[in-house]
């Protein structure tokens, strides 16, 4: 019986800071001081700026908010009035740390003791490497999560990208200390994500999005908008201005829309929106260049929109450049308003030529220096860790010290020393599976690392893009050919094959190639077939110019393509292996 009347007590160490007024005294004092723009909201909200009615209509709301803190203290949090930035410092040592704070509309600022508080400021003043949680959403938007997650990367973040009321956060707060107290709690992140699942239908707010990631969104979602036009243009020629309106995780996909309209597309701008688009919005953008540039362009038509959908969705500009062009570039500037309503504008540049550059530039790539990029990494990570070591010598336990102390001089002892293994990247169509099996197999007995794309997994980049970045980052390239010229690429036409063999070549890299015996038996047969005859052509043109400018070996079958790419490859290994060697020294 006795256990029915346990009190309730929570399960960490938790610390609330409170910035907004809980008492009359508190909410008289920044009313007097003239300055807090938390009271200038609720003069706005309420419609009055008379002391005594204004603290009648906010009344309630601060009982409310004081009942919730004093429950807090009952049942073992800390709870303390947040009046300057050096609190901060105090978070180090609590498992949930909850901030109530206010933050500006009018700016990106936060109000701690009845003053503004620039972001910067806020977030230099963060302490770094905590654990547990910290729960932002009464003031923060979710574009900071991620700079803090990197001051403190084992600490999970929640914040909001909408504006979340007083009342609905202490609510929220109200709710969650209950979940704490329970012994099948799980923590605070789980347990305000089951708080919020059971308040969703009754919010306000259009959507609610619960993740299984380190942060919380409450609202809409992210959305971008990005410009794609031609880099580079020549005097005469007509080109696109595309605009998309897109979510983030959509941009793989919009890059490769871009390019389809426009093989010469390419990113010139991109622009996170700070405001809430609905479906059913209209969405117009406006395409405006400088005033002194008409006689040298003229856009078709200037004004273009949408409604939006929640999938992606462009507008295209046609812009036609005069032959007589006095203009280095082309100054666009696109303004974008939804619902009539002007909310924001991005620019970008293209670049005018007198004469169209050679298709070869695009070929003009250089190697990747990974014992440079290695070094570097492992200087920051360095000083990160020498950081934090100063750092735990002042606020952690002489346990952290040792094992922070311990890997300095692990990564110490170690940085000047180059990576010994080997990548090698193998290329070829995707019908030449047991090839690349064989090569695969000679390359891990070789002691080397085989790149292949079949290890690469899926993700958002435009496919080309990421060959060209594997291929960049190899110490040897094997292509394997036969008479398939494979998948084309649309933006420039070759296959994705010869692409990763010219980068190589352009970027001097060491490269074997093997090709099929019986190679013009296969390009025969497709000759033959109408719509393979075009691509069969390219692949007879590309060996026969290997043929002649490289030294190229043939093989029959799988048993042959072994034994001569272990001989190549050890001897490739050993002449790599020994320049390393002599720049070490």
């Amino acid at each position: 019986m006795l256990g029915l009347f346990k009190k309730k007590k929570l399960h960490s160490k938790v610390l609330v800071l409170c910035a907004v007024p809980s008492t009359e005294n508190q909410f008289l004092k920044l009313f007097e001081d003239g300055h807090s723009d938390f009271v200038k909201s609720l003069i706005k909200q309420y419609g009055t700026s008379v002391p005594e009615s204004l603290w009648s209509s906010y009344k309630k709301t601060a009982e409310q908010l004081s009942e919730v803190l004093q429950k807090a203290v009952k049942v073992g949090a800390d709870v303390e009035d947040f009046n300057n930035l050096d609190q901060l410092k105090d978070l180090a040592g609590y498992d949930v740390r909850i901030i109530i704070a206010h933050h500006s509309a009018n700016s990106n600022d936060i109000e701690i003791g009845g003053k503004l508080v620039g972001m910067k400021s806020f977030i230099s003043s963060f302490p770094i490497g905590l654990n547990g949680c910290v729960d932002l959403t009464s003031c923060f938007s979710t574009a900071v999560l991620p700079i803090l997650k990197i001051k403190s990367p084992n600490c999970r973040f929640i914040g909001t990208n909408v504006a979340t009321s007083l009342p609905f956060r202490i609510l929220i707060l109200d709710e969650v200390l209950d979940c704490l107290c329970k012994k099948s709690s799980q923590g605070y992140f789980s347990d305000l994500a089951a708080v919020l699942e059971q308040v969703k239908a009754a919010m306000s707010y259009d959507t609610l999005n619960l993740t299984t990631s380190d942060s919380i969104k409450l609202g809409a979602e992210d959305l971008q908008s990005s410009v794609y036009a031609p880099a580079r243009v020549c005097k005469g020629d007509d080109f696109f201005v595309q605009v998309f309106l897109h979510k983030e995780e959509d941009k793989g996909s919009v890059e490769i829309i871009a390019r389809e309209v426009d093989t010469d597309a390419s990113l010139r701008n991109q622009k996170l929106l700070t405001f809430e688009i609905k479906n059913g919005d209209k969405v117009d953008f406006q395409l405006v260049q400088t005033p002194n540039s008409t006689d040298d362009f003229v856009v078709e038509e200037d004004i273009k929109g949408f409604r939006w959908d929640g999938n992606p969705q462009s507008v295209e500009f046609a812009v036609s450049v005069s032959p007589q062009c006095k203009k280095n570039a082309f100054l666009g500037k696109l303004k974008i308003a939804v619902n009539d309503q002007m909310t924001g504008s991005m620019s970008f540049k293209t670049m005018i030529s007198q004469y169209a550059e050679s298709q070869c530039a695009s070929f003009e790539f250089e190697a990747i220096d990974k014992d440079s990029l290695a070094a570097s990494a492992q200087r920051e990570l360095l000083q990160h860790l020498v950081s934090h070591f100063n750092y735990l010598r002042k606020e952690g336990s002489d346990r952290d010290c040792k094992i922070c102390e311990k890997c300095i001089d692990l990564i110490k002892s170690g940085i000047h020393e180059k990576n010994p293994v080997l990548k090698v990247f193998v290329s070829s169509t995707s019908d030449m599976a047991q090839f690349r099996d064989a090569i695969k197999h000679q390359i891990d007995r070789c002691s080397m690392l085989a790149d292949m794309y079949e290890l690469w997994g899926q993700g958002n980049e435009y496919p080309r893009d990421v060959c060209c970045r594997h291929v960049l980052g190899s110490d040897i390239f094997v292509c394997i050919l036969g008479g398939n010229y494979g998948f084309i690429e649309p933006c420039w036409g070759l296959s994705m094959t010869e692409i990763e063999y010219r980068t190589a070549v352009q970027a001097k890299i060491p490269t074997l190639v093997f090709i099929l015996e019986n190679w013009r038996d296969e390009i025969s047969a497709l000759k033959d077939n109408p719509s393979k005859s075009s691509s069969a052509e390219a692949q007879e043109a590309l060996i026969n110019e290997l043929q002649k400018n490289r030294m190229v070996k043939f093989f029959d079958n799988e048993l042959n393509l072994s034994l001569l790419a272990s001989t190549s490859l050890l001897t490739l290994k050993y002449e790599l292996t020994n320049e390393r060697n002599k720049t070490s020294l």
